[in-house]
């Protein structure tokens, strides 16, 4: 049994850590992180709101790995602040965001947050890196 648990541990597990090193080039071109844990998206004229949200709750996973964050969760009200949206805006957002599995929802949290889900990272930063053309 303890060589399964290795093998699984070794082959199988999913970490952000190498999600985040596989897509670093894409996710330079379209985000900055302050020190003190903000994201500024980057071409936020130029993307839906949908990308803009994308690109902010995967930026945060970038922040807590370089230790700007202590997570890599977002609540909504950072959502609108960061990115200038209002509530009616940002809430559709997500909800489509989290039917498409590009988004955990944590209601256990207060408030509320969300996070990217790493099966999203690399084709979002993709996709919206090759729509802008950069």
């Amino acid at each position: 049994m303890s060589d399964l648990k290795d093998k699984i541990r070794a082959e199988m597990t999913a970490d952000y850590g190498t999600a985040l090193e596989r897509c670093f080039q894409d996710a330079k071109l379209l985000f900055r992180l302050s020190d003190q844990g903000q994201v500024e998206v980057l071409y936020r004229d130029k993307i839906t709101v949908e990308e803009a949200v994308m690109v902010y709750l995967i930026g945060k996973c970038y922040s807590k790995e370089a230790g700007y964050s202590g997570t890599e969760k977002v609540s909504n009200q950072e959502l609108m602040d960061e990115l200038g949206k209002p509530e009616g805006s940002i809430l559709p957002t997500l909800m489509s965001l989290r039917k498409s599995n590009k988004v955990k929802q944590d209601k256990q949290s207060k408030p509320t947050t969300h996070q990217a889900l790493l099966n999203a990272i690399e084709p979002t930063l993709s996709s919206i890196r090759k729509k802008l053309g950069v």
